[in-house]
Order: C-alpha cells, then structure tokens, then sequence
C-alpha cells in the first residue's frame, strides 16, 4: 500500500469504525428477523413481506436523503439516522405483528440509506482518483468482515429474548461516537443525479436487466436465507455459518472474477457468472431436500458467484458511458437493483409458502438463469462495446448508496458536460453495443 493511500486511511480509520459497527448491528438485525418472526409463527409470506419492506424504504432514500444531506450537513444527518436506526431495533421488541415490523423495516431502510451515503462519501472525498479502487477494496474488506461477525452473533442470545434487539441497537448507536468525533473535514454537499432511465437502458441492457434480476434474487436470498437455513434440526450457529459462508465465497471470489473481467469481454464473464449461480442454486434446492451435509460448501459456491455480480454489471455499464455519466448511471442501477429487492423476498416468500423451502434457491436460480439467456441474446447480437478510458472493476455492494460518491474531482457536480460539447449528460446519447467507443457528440 502506497504511503499517501497508507496516510489517508489512518486519517479516516474512524470513519471504517463507525462502518463496521452499522455493519455489524445491520448484519444481526436481517438474520435475527426473518429467525424471529418464524419462531413467533408468522408465515413465510408475512417473513418476505415485511424483509421486503426494507428495500422499499431504501429506494426513497436513495431518493429523498440527498436533499436531507444537503439541507442539513453530513455529521447531523447521521447522526440523526443512526439515534432514529437504534431506536427501531430496540421498537422490534415492543410488538410483534408483520404490518408493524413492516413499517419498521421500510424506515430502517430509509436511515440505513443515508448512514451508507455519509459514510462513503466522507471516504470517497478523502481519498485521491488514482488510489479510489484501493480504498474501495479496503471497503468492502472492513465491509464483508463486519457483516460475517454480525451474522455470528446470532448465536450470543436466545432469538426469542430481547437481548439480539438491545445488541443491534447498541452496535448502531456505538457508530455514533467514532464518526461525531471524527477530526477529518466533513465532504462536499452530495450533487444531483440526473441520467434518463431509457438513456441508461439504451447504454447497457445487460447492466439494467442484470441489476434488477441481482435484487429480485439477493434481496430474497438476504430476506429468506436465515429461514431456509434453520431448516428441520439444525440451530442458530447453523444459521450463522451458512450465511458467513457465503458472505466469504463472494469476497474470495470477487477479486479474481474482476481481474479476469478487465481482460476479457466482461459480458461474457457477466453470463458465466449468472449460470454458475444457477447451478449453484439448483444443487442447493436438491440439497434441502436430499443431502444436508452439502448444504455449506454448496452456499459457499453460491455467493462466490452471486456476490461479484453487482460490480460487474456497474462495470459494464460504465464501460459504455462517457467518463461523466458514472455517477448518475450508478444512481440509477441501484435504484433498479432495490425495486428488484423490494419484490424478490415476497415472491420469494409466496413460493417458499407453496412448495417448501427448497424453492428459495428454485426461485432465484430461475431468474438468475433467465438473465444469463439475456445476456447471451446481447452477446450474440452486438459486438462488445470497449471505452477509450476504461474504469475497470471495483468491488461494490449494492445495497449501499454508492451511487452518491462524488465526482472524480475536477469533474462538474450539478451538470456534467460531454467533452467540447454544451449538451447536458442526460441529452448525451450513450455508446451504441456495437461502437467500439463511447458516442461523442
């Protein structure tokens, strides 16, 4: 690690703390529910319905907060979502009833919205362009971490007591204390995105379809998992291993699957990727229902190649934009990635309901499987696009505002405009697949 980049992240090592506690009180809470409400008797329809409620009040924040931010400074905000985000999980033990929780989850989504976006772009303000994807991949290493541990504490309490809800809501309230003390300079006012939707469509199918089947799919394996995880005799530490696996086969895999997708035609990589997790869906659904022991290795498999999707398809994506439009095509793949999130765990659920938990994984490798066919028609009929600038493959979680980062500096932040040019970005026709670089008007 270079000494600049070495300095820049001691300089913001309270901003990774403040990180890794939200992470670890968010990672317990979305085991500790779907585990809780079934062991309450809720039906796994109401489970989906309620997990789903969290991707829809992330989708308004994705909205909405940018504006909050704006009016009301970064260290506020926080500061306000993260008391607002201690006290749900402390409002999760008052009652138990699925519209109630529901509620509670679609304002947990909201506030995890804005606790995501001060964070990264405080980050991504201090750290320099050349050493962006470093730090990106020192995040998602803190990231991963600190889900996989949150995950494991399901097993320090009982599921039925109120103790899980009290460790949720002090590791929450704990990411107060490194962040408001932090001495490194608040970043700049977030800008507005702005990027037609038909636009982003037009630059990358692939990218777009590929990001809605990553949250109709991940959304119900994130909501479902823990449930199809508990299963006939096997407890809370099952649980917590099963989910921690494949949170660990998706960080040994995605750094390798990224080098290989700079080098190679990254739709190709994209496809191989969505059938791999197809596959691995498949023999975890037959695995449920005929042979348990192969359940933890096969989920290992499964998020190695489920968890790199959403980088590549923002990759992708950006492979066909003019360097400006990042940002705003960013915003607009997540947005689709949390409408796909906000109705995969109910569908998800409704199937499970039916069939039998087996259909978690039927579910979610059919669609994964749907979007590989996609994928493949759009190789067969354009030629891969390549930028004359390509910004290669930085990890990404998707289910964090990273859409909001800043601007390369220099770069305009209210309007962006193509190269010699006085045309708005979102008037800026995207690449065509079959260019072999980005349009320039």
């Amino acid at each position: 690690m270079a000494e600049p980049l070495r300095r820049t992240i001691i300089s913001v090592l309270p901003l990774f703390a403040g990180l890794a506690l939200l992470v670890i009180g968010h990672g317990l809470q979305n085991t500790l529910l779907p585990l809780r409400a079934s062991a309450e008797g809720t039906i796994a329809r109401d489970v989906g319905f309620l997990m789903s409620a969290y991707y829809v009040g992330f989708v308004a924040g994705c909205v909405v907060v940018p504006r909050v931010v704006q009016n009301t400074g970064h260290v506020r905000t926080f500061a306000s979502f993260a008391a607002l985000g201690a006290a749900i999980a402390l409002g999760y033990g008052l009652f138990i009833n699925p519209i109630y929780w529901g509620v509670l989850r679609a304002l947990n989504g909201f506030c995890f919205a804005g606790l995501f976006m001060v964070i990264e772009s405080w980050l991504n303000e201090r750290v320099a362009d050349e050493a962006r994807g470093r730090m990106n991949s020192f995040y998602r290493v803190v990231d991963l971490a600190a889900l996989t541990g949150g995950q494991a504490l399901i097993v320090v309490a009982p599921v039925l007591s109120h103790q899980p809800f009290m460790f949720v809501a002090i590791a929450i309230a704990l990411a107060l204390v490194p962040v408001t003390l932090s001495a490194s300079s608040a970043p700049m006012p977030i800008a507005t995105a702005r990027l037609p939707f038909g636009a982003l469509f037009r630059a990358s199918p692939i990218g777009v379809v590929g990001c809605l089947a990553i949250g109709l799919s991940n959304g119900a394996f994130w909501s479902l998992g823990p449930l199809f995880a508990i299963g006939e005799g096997r407890d809370e530490g099952f649980v917590a291993a099963f989910m921690g696996l494949a949170v660990i086969g998706g960080a040994v895999a995605a750094y390798p699957i990224g080098i290989v997708s700079d080098r190679l035609d990254r739709r190709r990589i994209i496809a191989v990727a969505m059938f791999a997790t197809t596959c691995a869906a498949a023999l975890l659904a037959l695995a449920e229902i005929y042979w348990h022991d192969a359940l933890l290795p096969l989920v290992a498999l499964y998020g190695g190649a489920m968890l790199p999707l959403y980088s590549l398809c923002v990759a992708h994506t950006n492979d066909r934009l003019a360097a400006g439009q990042f940002v705003y095509a960013s915003r607009g793949l997540l947005l689709v990635f949390g409408v796909g999130a906000s109705i995969g765990p109910s569908v998800a659920a409704a199937l499970v309901q039916g069939l039998g938990p087996w259909a978690l994984f039927g579910y979610t490798g059919v669609v994964f499987g749907l979007a590989g066919c996609f994928t493949l028609y759009r190789i067969v009929r354009r030629e891969p696009a390549i930028a004359s600038e390509p910004v290669g493959y930085a990890g990404l979680t998707g289910t964090t505002p990273s859409a909001f980062t800043p601007e390369p500096q220099g770069a305009p932040s209210a309007e962006i405009l193509a190269p010699d040019s006085e045309t708005p970005v979102d008037e800026i026709a995207p690449a065509a697949e079959g260019r072999t670089e980005p349009a320039r008007e």
